[in-house]
């Protein structure tokens, strides 16, 4: 599909970024996983080191997947926008980024929360 194709398909762009995120802080299917990944992320930014590395590592690719998502829902008309897991692959894609930030919740909270030594 070339580029003017996807021209066509430029009304989908907003209904499947809204399905991206509606999936991804989906109280019901992850509760609070993304939200608090995202909020240690950017917490994170502000400490020193291996902590602000892997905050923005966690960030960057985060954003990439959800720009990544939204891309493959506009590019191909043939997806419905549901999200039922049986009409579209993205809420399995979905979760494997719940599942990334799920295990580098405890990685970005750590930092957060150890104490400034004595001096």
């Amino acid at each position: 599909m070339g580029v003017g194709a996807l021209a066509v398909h430029t009304s989908r762009i907003w209904p499947s970024l809204h399905l991206v995120l509606q999936l991804l802080f989906s109280y019901e299917r992850w509760l609070l996983l993304v939200p608090v990944a995202l909020a240690a992320g950017v917490l994170a930014l502000f400490a020193r080191g291996a902590a602000r590395e892997t905050a923005v590592l966690y960030l960057v690719t985060a954003v990439l997947c959800v720009v990544g998502f939204t891309w493959i829902l506009w590019s191909d008309p043939g997806l419905v926008l549901s999200t039922a897991n049986s009409a579209t692959p993205i809420p399995r894609a979905v979760g494997s980024l719940v599942l990334l930030s799920t295990l580098l919740s405890p990685i970005l909270i750590e930092p957060l929360l150890r104490r400034p030594p004595l001096e």
